[in-house]
């Protein structure tokens, strides 16, 4: 008998999109209520997704992952907010 050894750990799936420059500016001017930093590092996208995901509700989470693929979506989040979806990148939040 001959087995397989996969290791499926290191096969990460991303739970949110894309996330976009622009998107990152509209989520601190309009949720965070925050002035825009000047420079955009990777612990500033990690600290909006950490964000986002205290916010959401499961259903919302699962609406984005189910839409994320989509050309172009309106995903609900946090109760009050949209967020705008196109192929898999987080576009704009109203």
């Amino acid at each position: 008998m001959k087995t397989v050894n996969e290791n499926h750990s290191t096969k990460k799936i991303g739970k949110y999109p894309y996330m976009t420059r622009h998107f990152a500016k509209r989520y601190y001017e309009r949720i965070l209520a925050m002035p825009v930093p000047k420079r955009f590092r990777q612990s500033l996208y990690d600290s909006i997704k950490e964000d986002m995901n205290m916010r959401m509700l499961d259903r919302e989470k699962e609406t984005m992952v189910l839409f994320s693929q989509s050309i172009s979506a309106v995903v609900p989040m946090a109760r009050y907010n949209s967020v705008v979806v196109s192929k898999n990148k987080l576009i704009t939040i109203y």
